[in-house]
C-alpha cells in the first residue's frame, strides 16, 4: 500500500528574512523547499518555532502557500 505525504508551504516574514518554509504532516520543518535562511528550523516543530519567533517580537506574517500530496 502506498502512503501519501501531505506537506503544507508557508511563506514566512520576519525582521531579518522572509521566504518559504516546508512543513511535513507531523508539524516538522522538512530540508526540502525551505529557503536557505530558515534552514536552521529543519527537524523542528513549525509551530514551536512560531510560538518563539512571537514571543520575540520577531514575526511578522506567516501566509500558507500550498498544500502538496505526493
Amino acid at each position: 500500500m502506498l502512503k501519501v505525504l501531505k506537506h503544507k508551504v508557508y511563506w514566512v516574514n520576519t525582521k531579518l528574512f522572509c521566504g518559504a518554509v516546508t512543513v511535513n504532516q507531523d508539524g516538522k520543518v522538512l530540508e526540502q523547499g525551505t529557503a536557505p535562511c530558515y534552514k536552521w528550523m529543519v527537524g523542528k516543530k513549525f509551530k514551536k518555532i512560531l510560538e518563539i519567533l512571537k514571543f520575540k517580537k520577531s514575526l511578522f506574517s506567516v501566509r500558507e502557500l500550498l498544500k502538496k500530496s505526493f
